[in-house]
């Protein structure tokens, strides 16, 4: 076979091959856009089904329209049209001519055909819900674009294709078949690559072959195809995107985590570097809301744009879509933490026509956004309007909800109260909860007469009007809303000529006017720091608790008309702090009064009958035949018991009632009365113990004094080694231990406090603590209050009680434990302490607690009497506590025991805070070493002794048994006598008159009082007044006496 013949043949086979390939491709291409179109049918159609199934079942048709016209922005999108279950055209996007008569609803499964004639595919879906089928989805999607230029371009080339490769063969066989041959062989395997959809291929040759200029178009048409191929991915990707962005809108339950999904979702399909969200504030602020990609590791929401600022501010201040292919070349890009970013868009939200977020996309690759990548991001930016716009209707229909639901739960009870200052008070409390805004205030006013006066308000502005503040019911908004009788909101008060501002920082203001029966009573109004503060959620709210609260307020009135009238009947029942009640003969109780509830502790809901109240059956069978004979009783004796099973002690008064078949009653409660009345004879009892031991304790005194003195005489003349004088030493420690007791017995008697200082009870305690031994196991724990003030008192006694309470709390704790001392300051009140003569005021408090055996109740009873202890066997006298509570009562201070057998007991002591101005008084040496004494003393042998003591101390002495001699003897000798020792307690003339009498015979006249009683009140102040007065209390010991005397002459 010759050359021609082989080169012909070839020619022939490479002609069919390419009209073979032509056929291949043309249908491989069709296949593909076929799978395409079905692809996007199914996203739309579903979505729509998704829609109806949502909405249509709810009734709300506007939604599903709303919805349905977003896809007739597809060019290709030739008919949409949704019927309802009937076959009723529901909506409606295209020709109607389009739509088959009558066959649509008759469908009852999904349809789709693709009509060659018309180039046209056809897709009907019915729709069911739960209850059947609810409508038919019918779509037409025009395929003619596509197809004519995907059909023409394809022939066009294959056709160029063949006579190409027709003219090479006609040249090769005229050349060198060798360099036609393998090229040719090549293109038949590209050929097959690009029949299985495989488009990056290219064949290469080199410049010098004959077939080089049939490569390059060869190639050029495979990157035709491959481009056409890539362009058609893409739209795939960018309608299955906003296929599931539509998805994730019926599924968003919060805004933050739907654009998480969201730029995660369109960074995964597109595969960009970059996919970020900023939601704007209204000071047109971005804040970073989601990322995805390079930058989340390092950014989060904190991250902050100022408009205008970056490539995503740029768009917030131009209000469009922002493209950046080189972002080199551009001076708003801000580069972040070495992202490779090439390329940038970013695209604003907008809602309601206003921008509130930014989708910002960068790539790694320069030019990496078409024209067609804006189109597609900007319907993806639109489907995130619609979805934002239903998202804030649907949370607002929520919020609504919510509130309604709030006010209704809280307007029932305002409805419901009576008092209508409480109304005002608790009205303007629940709409500031209510409405949940910051710097806010709301107040109420109520008409009186031509004026408004405030009756509520709360809330959070700095300033604030006085309560019952007062203006003109014409003035400002306020004004404007009585007159127009409607709610009034301004937005921005700048802009408002009739505003009036009280509080300066106000922005917007909203009233509304109370009206009931068309007559205006009061008005509501709220103000804001914040412009726009209120929209039509809280408008709607405040109306309805405005007609509510006009309703309540209108309900009070009428009640407290009624109760008015019924007030002054009932005034006495429910105010008498008397238990007055209401029963029908079988003692059942009709009505009680709150005083009854106080004392029983039961109401009328616990069924109880009045004769079950008595303690003693035959008590109240004896009341009963009393009532039952006599028709009432008064003043009637008796023990009832309450709720808790305490016995009362009680008086009844019972008469029949005017109302048939029932009687009235008042019972009194003599409990705490007796209790009081008990308290009282208890200090009477302890009046009279003080004043029995106050008089033993001054005879004894009288008579220790006697003994004291012979003893210290007789000492003062035996030398130490005779027997009588050991023997006169024992009775000077037995008189002086003796005395101590005396000393006891007159601080229970409340005698007097000795020598007045300001004393630390802090201090005092540690004194008292170093001359404590405590025994083993037992622990003392103090917890002082270092801020304490002085209290005025006589140290030695003071430090002896603390002493003695101490002692008596260890020697409790006989198998160890912990004694806690605690000082506190403060003011107490009566009820603190149970004692009647308690008057509150500031005190210092001591609590001395112990966890010993504790105190039975009886115990406790007789713990102050004095020679009263349980502990005998320890040779205690019994005067300790009774001696604490006689000194701290002539301190005017009290003591409050508690105890609990077996869990130990609580001694508190208060003190009063009264603060002294001591006097040191240094003793010097008299200027005279011998003085003459007037002795005034009605007890002689007293009188006597003294007498011996002064002369053992080289003083002269006179004699006198009563004031009125003195006076005589001091009249006569004067000049003589330098000191007068005068007894207080005499017969005719006591120790102060016969003060008088020397008093006015010389002004300067030396005085020391002495008397078997600790000094009084009257004797320190005395003291204080006169700085010649000095006081010794019997027994005398004579460093004392010797010491007070020279105090009295000291130099100087």
């Amino acid at each position: 076979m010759s050359g021609k013949t082989i080169a012909s043949l070839i020619t022939l086979s490479m002609i069919f091959i390419t009209a073979g390939l032509i056929y291949l491709n043309e249908h491989a291409v069709i296949r593909n856009f076929d799978a395409y179109v079905k692809d996007k049918i199914e996203v739309i159609t579903s979505s729509l089904s998704h829609e109806i199934n949502a909405h249509l079942t709810q009734g709300e048709i506007e939604k599903v329209i709303e919805f349905t016209r977003s896809y007739g922005k597809f060019p290709d999108v030739k008919l949409i049209a949704i019927f309802d279950s009937a076959g009723k055209l529901l909506c409606l996007i295209g020709d109607s001519n389009e739509i088959p008569n009558g066959e649509i609803a008759t469908y009852k499964s999904e349809m789709l055909r693709y009509i060659p004639e018309k180039r046209i595919y056809e897709k009907v879906k019915p729709v069911y819900s739960q209850n059947g089928k609810i409508g038919t989805v019918f779509l037409k999607i025009e395929a003619v674009p596509y197809l004519e230029k995907i059909g023409t371009t394809n022939l066009f080339i294959f056709t160029a294709i063949a006579i190409l490769v027709a003219l090479g063969f006609v040249v090769m066989l005229t050349a060198f078949n060798r360099r036609v041959l393998k090229p040719i062989s090549n293109v038949s395997g590209l050929m097959q690559d690009i029949g299985r959809g495989i488009y990056n291929v290219q064949l290469e040759v080199p410049r010098s072959s004959e077939i080089y200029e049939f490569a390059e178009n060869f190639n050029q048409m495979v990157k035709l195809l491959d481009e056409k191929e890539r362009r058609l991915e893409r739209q795939k990707s960018q309608f299955k995107t906003i296929y599931e962005i539509s998805r994730l809108g019926l599924e968003i339950k919060s805004i933050d985590e739907f654009f998480k999904n969201v730029v995660s979702l369109i960074r995964n399909e597109f595969k960009f570097l970059n996919v970020l969200y900023f939601s704007v504030d209204q000071s047109k602020k971005l804040r970073l809301t989601a990322v995805s990609g390079y930058l989340e590791d390092y950014l989060d929401e904190t991250y902050t744009l100022e408009a205008g600022y970056g490539i995503a501010g740029s768009a917030i201040l131009l209000g469009d879509v922002v493209v950046i292919n080189d972002v080199s070349k551009s001076p708003q890009f801000i580069p972040l933490y070495d992202a490779p970013i090439a390329s940038e868009i970013a695209i604003p939200i907008r809602k309601k026509g206003k921008i509130v977020g930014v989708l910002d996309i960068s790539s790694e690759k320069t030019n990496a956004f078409t024209s067609e990548d804006v189109r597609i991001f900007k319907t993806i930016a639109e489907t995130i309007a619609v979805i934002l716009e239903k998202f804030d209707s649907t949370m607002e229909n929520i919020k609504l909800l919510f509130k309604l639901e709030t006010v209704y739960k809280l307007t029932r009870d305002l409805v419901l109260e009576r008092d209508v200052d409480k109304i005002f008070e608790n009205a303007v409390k629940l709409i500031y909860s209510v409405l949940g805004k910051k710097d806010l205030v709301v107040e109420i006013y109520e008409r009186v007469g031509d004026l408004l006066v405030m009756r509520g308000i709360y809330g959070t502005l700095k300033e604030s009007l006085p309560y019952e503040y007062a203006q003109s019911i014409n003035d400002g908004l306020i004004g404007k809303a009585i007159r127009e009788r409607k709610l009034i909101y301004i937005p921005d008060l700048i802009l408002e000529p009739e505003s009036k501002r009280y509080y300066k920082t106000t922005a917007s203001e909203v009233v509304i006017p109370l009206i009931v029966k068309n007559e205006i009573i009061g008005a509501i109004n709220c103000e804001s720091e914040t412009i726009n503060a209120f929209d039509n959620v809280d408008l709607l709210v405040l109306q309805t608790i405005g007609d509510t609260l006009s309703i309540a307020i209108q309900n009070a009135r009428m009640y407290h008309q009624i109760f008015e009238s019924e007030s002054k009947y009932r005034a006495i029942f429910e105010n008498s702090s008397e238990a007055i009640f209401r029963i029908d003969e079988s003692g059942k109780f009709a009505d009680i009064n709150p005083a009854f509830e106080k004392i029983f502790n039961f109401n009328l809901n616990d069924n109880v009958n009045f004769y079950d109240l008595f303690v003693s059956p035959d008590v109240a069978e004896k009341f009963k035949k009393e009532i039952q004979s006599k028709g009432q009783v008064k003043g009637f004796d008796a023990q009832l018991k309450n709720k808790s099973g305490n016995v009362l002690n009680v008086q009844i008064s019972l008469k029949k009632s005017s109302v048939k078949s029932y009687y009235d009653g008042i019972i009194v409660d003599l409990t705490e009365y007796l209790k009081i009345l008990d308290k009282v004879h208890e200090a009477d009892k302890l009046r009279g113990l003080a004043q029995i031991a106050g008089g033993m304790a001054h005879e004894f005194n009288n008579v220790f004094a006697g003994i004291l003195g012979s003893a210290q005489l007789i000492k003062s003349k035996v030398p130490k080694d005779e027997r009588i004088h050991y023997w006169a030493d024992i009775i000077e420690r037995a008189t002086i231990r003796g005395a101590e007791l005396v000393k006891k017995l007159i601080g229970y008697a409340r005698g007097g406090k000795f020598r007045i200082s300001n004393l630390n009870l802090n201090e005092l305690i540690i004194d008292a603590l170093k001359k404590i031994q405590t025994a083993e196991g037992i622990s003392i724990k103090t917890e002082f209050n270092p801020g304490i003030p002085d209290i005025a008192g006589d140290r030695e006694q003071i430090l002896q009680v603390l002493y003695d309470i101490i002692l008596n709390g260890i020697e409790a704790m006989e198998k160890g434990g912990t004694l806690t001392i605690k000082t506190e300051f403060g003011w107490y009140s009566q009820n603190i302490v149970d004692d009647p003569e308690f008057k509150p005021g500031e005190y210092v408090k001591v609590s001395i607690s112990d966890t010993g055996t504790g105190m039975s109740e009886e115990t406790m009873k007789r713990i102050f009497e004095p020679f009263f202890t349980t502990k005998r066997s320890l040779g205690k006298s019994g005067l300790g506590l009774s001696m604490a509570y006689g000194v701290i009562k002539n301190h005017n201070g009290f003591i409050k025991v508690s105890s609990s057998f077996g869990k130990g007991s609580t001694f508190e002591l208060f003190l009063p805070v009264e603060r002294k101005k001591e006097e040191i008084i240094e003793p010097a040496e008299p200027a005279k070493t011998k003085l003459k004494i007037l002795i005034i003393d009605d007890e002689e042998f007293l009188r006597m002794l003294l007498a011996d003591l002064l002369h053992e101390l080289g003083h002269d002495v006179i004699q006198a048994g009563d004031g009125v001699e003195g006076i005589k003897i001091y009249k006569e000798k004067k000049d003589e006598i330098d000191l007068v020792i005068l007894d207080v307690i005499m017969p005719l003339m006591d120790g102060f008159e016969t003060f008088k009498e020397l008093k006015y015979l010389n002004k300067d006249v030396k005085v020391i009082f002495t008397s078997g009683f600790s000094p009084d009140k009257k004797v320190q102040d005395l003291m204080s007044e006169e700085k010649n007065v000095r006081y010794v209390q019997k027994p005398y010991q004579v460093e004392e006496l010797e010491k007070t005397i020279k105090s009295l002459f000291a130099e100087g």
